[in-house]
């Protein structure tokens, strides 16, 4: 695979500065600026969240405040989360959904998991000192409605488990350690695939640890567990249509990015280590993941697990928002064709930021179903044929089926069907 540096062209800098990066001939990202330390914050937690039209991450203010700051293109809201002087400190790992975000705030006395809303209120759901737990083990992550959570946590009676908060306040447990689990967590996420329930990380009772589904109907299934190649689960997880995504350490001390029992990239190409990845299947498979690479490089990365094709994001070095990258850290994203993350710069600022594929040609000609592609020309193209029939759009980027002549006539039509079909199949090497 061609490795290409990344060449940065300024558009515009303001509140949110948009800047364009062209990475490589097929894919290109835009980058947009959340939230810097300009802005009035000292400095931002590990794994901000993209939520379609939101952008949520936590931050300590110059009066040591933790906020939690949910903020889209027309507004931002602030949620002091964690007073200087209060006793509570914020759980960097938090989540967000439909412009809500969900976190845990401890003290010596109480852990707390809290949520927002679309004013400056906080809603506790969850309190140690009433609920019968000791301790919130894992970042809360959201459920279905506003009020329900999936969480970790260690109960007052002992033992531990994983359980849901429902909408009416009542406590469902997913999972216990009376079973085949010794304990669980740090990493939670909800499983609504095949049966509601969660995803969860956890040591064995016969020894080892596991990735593993459960409902709270008793169903267990275990994604993966240490008895063969691997070694040790790092990070969080992550699951979508019911693929889960996960970083593992392998016995042999190399690493991997799994999607269920398979390893989709590991440590025997040009990467060393993984730190954190996102799967996400809408358009088409991808992994977001930050890596080390063999030469010590570090950055972030998108992988087409149809194409197999790798694409870098940005890495440490690369330049950004008038300066240089220093250092990286990913996210816990939500969002299909992008991704978020934190950056610190050499002229001292550290700020969130997004980046969005700019959508552009697919593997070979015909193959565009999809940002870039399946490297394949098949029922996916020819149902999108036959759903443009007829005149284009004025906007030729938004029909993409008008394959024939080259460079399109306006109409898609039976010459454009024809071209399809000559082209028919997986794309040549």
């Amino acid at each position: 695979m061609r490795k290409r540096g990344v060449n940065f062209g300024l558009i515009f800098l303001s509140a949110n500065a948009l800047i364009t990066a062209n990475l490589c001939a097929e894919v290109s990202f835009t980058f947009t600026r959340v939230a810097d330390t300009n802005d009035g914050y000292m400095s931002f937690g590990p794994m901000p969240v993209r939520d379609n039209f939101w952008t949520t991450f936590s931050a300590t203010l110059p009066n040591g405040d933790e906020v939690v700051v949910v903020k889209s293109t027309a507004s931002a809201k602030t949620f002091v989360v964690a007073p200087a002087g209060s006793g509570f400190e914020l759980d960097p790992r938090i989540d967000a959904q439909n412009g809500i975000a969900y976190w845990v705030r401890r003290s010596p006395s109480a852990h707390q998991i809290q949520r927002s809303n679309g004013t400056s209120s906080l809603f506790t759901l969850v309190d140690t000192t009433t609920s019968g737990f000791s301790e919130i083990i894992g970042p809360p992550v959201q459920f279905f409605g506003d009020d329900e959570v999936t969480f970790a946590a260690e109960l007052d009676s002992g033992g531990s488990g994983v359980f849901r908060r429902t909408f009416n306040g009542g406590i469902i447990t997913i999972i216990d350690s009376s079973g085949s689990f010794a304990s669980f967590g740090p990493s939670v996420r909800p499983a609504h695939y095949p049966a509601v329930g969660a995803l969860f990380s956890g040591e064995l009772d016969a020894g080892g640890k596991a990735v593993a589904t459960a409902t709270s109907v008793g169903a267990l299934l275990i994604v993966a567990d240490t008895d063969g190649r691997i070694a040790d689960f790092v990070g969080e997880l992550d699951i979508k249509d019911g693929i889960v995504a996960y970083i593992a350490n392998l016995d042999d001390g190399g690493h991997a990015v799994y999607a269920d029992s398979d390893p989709i990239i590991d440590s025997s190409g040009p990467f060393e280590s993984f730190e954190a990845a996102c799967y996400r299947q809408n358009w088409f498979l991808h992994l977001a993941f930050l890596a080390t690479t063999d030469e010590g490089g570090r950055g972030l990365f998108y992988y087409n697990h149809l194409a197999k094709h790798l694409y870098p994001i940005i890495q440490v070095g690369d330049a950004l928002d008038g300066s240089i990258v220093t250092d990286l850290a990913s996210s816990s994203d939500r969002d299909s064709l992008g991704t978020v993350f934190r950056a610190t710069l050499a002229d001292g600022r550290s700020g969130i930021y997004l980046a969005d594929f700019v959508c552009g040609q697919g593997q070979c000609f015909g193959d565009f179903v999809g940002c870039i592609g399946s490297n394949s020309v098949d029922v996916d193209e020819l149902i999108q044929v036959i759903q443009a029939w007829g005149r284009c759009p004025s906007d030729p980027h938004a029909c993409p089926a008008d394959l024939s002549p080259e460079g399109g006539d306006g109409v898609v039509n039976v010459d454009d069907l024809l071209e399809l079909i000559a082209h028919w199949g997986p794309c040549p090497e």
